[in-house]
């Protein structure tokens, strides 16, 4: 389960910061094309993408993923995909997912604590007819609450601002209630704390914040109808009010001064407006798809991390007993990864070198042959079939490729001659996944 978990977590934080860089790339060319509020809607590509992720694999039909778009396309796009595996090490996987619900859960309480000691440091908030709230305490005006948002104002905000400035301040934030920006930025925080391991996922915070702020200014000019210089005085008391300095080093430019300058661009036209939307809204569907359509396909089965197989053999060349591992020899088990060989060379009496390669894997079915089975029966110590495929060469020329299937536990015996009648090679073979042999074969 572990497994399953942390590699999706990591296949979505690529898709995720793939998302992130794309629309870094294009914010600022596409808001000079077609404006502020249709490029605002670039930033559905990275929830969107997630969503992609999350979505089952269409079967394969004459309307699945490969037969729109080209399987060449789809890796091309899909690359950085590359680095978001499909396999994780068992050992690490929880450790690890464990780790990173820890890290999602202190930046979600970061955040929830902010926020309730933004709503305490308000105080008692007055309700007034128009729907707004006034707080001695607020120092600017300002939308709380994702849920249920409301406007809180300053207690002085009739004597603070002119007529003309309280209009355009209240027409701002109802713009914001009317966009759903608190619940936006909702979803955003869930997704900042999911990916709290990302440094990139912080800029791309603040940057989607700017243009949330951007697009309802660009909103709120169009409706209200006022001139751009009188909207940017007000912007700018509302912004110094809370603070007595607009700069900081680690800045380079203070995000007042940015929305300020933009203010002084002339505003798109409907068509360009429209255009914009549609144009956002196709690279947010194609996107979509393209990760859906690079999803693996869950009839296949998934790799994991190779069980380890517990392997111990006696080797008879003509009735001698040349090599033992495990059994009584006090040698331990040899310990293999399912599908990971043990070559053995030895030589007879009479000076011939023999070879022999042996390969445990993991039987699909549990079944075992009765033909591959001792007088005795099987004796199962674990819950897997064991398929043992062996080479035994002779002078370095291959005379067999005999494979045995054994129930978990159980000895199994391969008796070859060679051709020439020159040897008789005799193999008694005995795997086990039980925790019992891997924990004897590791001391």
């Amino acid at each position: 389960m572990a497994n399953e978990v942390l590699t999706l977590l990591v296949r979505i934080s690529v898709v995720g910061l793939v998302g992130i860089v794309l629309v870094g790339v294009l914010r600022v060319p596409a808001r000079r094309a077609v404006g502020a509020e249709a490029s605002y809607w670039l930033w559905l590509l990275v929830p969107a993408s997630l969503i992609g992720v999350l979505l089952p694999r269409a079967p394969p039909c004459l309307c699945g993923p490969e037969t729109l778009v080209s399987p060449l396309l789809i890796r091309g796009i899909t690359a950085p995909l590359d680095f978001a595996p499909m396999t994780a090490v068992s050992n690490l996987a929880p450790a690890a997912t464990l780790l990173w619900a820890l890290g999602a859960a202190v930046a979600l309480v970061y955040f929830a604590y902010c926020q309730q000691r933004l709503r305490r440091s308000l105080g008692f908030l007055q309700r007034l007819p128009d729907g707004t709230y006034r707080s001695s305490a607020a120092k600017q005006p300002m939308v709380i609450g994702a849920w249920r948002p409301r406007i809180v104002l300053p207690s002085d905000f009739e004597t603070r601002y002119s007529e003309s400035e309280r209009t355009l301040i209240l027409a701002h934030e109802r713009a914001h209630l009317a966009r759903q920006d608190a619940l936006t930025n909702a979803i955003a925080v869930a997704l900042v704390c999911l990916f709290w391991l990302n440094p990139l996922m912080y800029w791309a915070w603040s940057r989607f914040r700017f243009d949330q702020e951007v697009a309802c200014d660009a909103a709120v000019l169009r409706r209200v109808g006022v001139a751009r210089q009188r909207y940017a005085r007000a912007l700018a008391r509302t912004q110094l009010a809370a603070r007595t300095a607009i700069a900081f080093g680690w800045r380079r430019r203070h995000p007042l001064l940015e929305r300020v300058a933009l203010l002084r661009r002339p505003a798109p036209s409907r068509s360009r407006r429209r255009t914009g939307y549609s144009l956002a809204l196709l690279l947010v569907l194609s996107g979509t798809y393209v990760v859906w359509a690079a999803q693996p396909d869950l009839s296949a089965p998934i790799l994991e991390a190779k069980p380890l197989i517990a392997i111990s053999l006696r080797w008879f060349i003509d009735g001698e007993e040349v090599l033992t591992i495990g059994h009584e020899s006090g040698r331990p088990d040899r310990l293999l990864h399912s599908g990971d060989p043990l070559r053995l060379v030895m030589p007879s009496r009479a000076g011939v070198i023999h070879g022999l390669t042996c390969i445990p894997s993991l039987h699909p079915d549990d079944s075992v042959p009765a033909a591959t089975l001792p007088p005795q029966g099987p004796t199962h110590e674990g819950p897997h079939a064991i398929l043992i495929a062996c080479q035994i060469s002779l002078a370095e020329k291959v005379i067999a490729k005999p494979a045995v299937l054994l129930a978990d536990g159980q000895t199994g015996v391969i008796e070859v001659g060679d051709p020439g009648r020159k040897a008789v090679v005799r193999i008694e073979l005995n795997a086990s996944t039980s925790p019992s042999r891997l924990k004897a074969a590791r001391d």
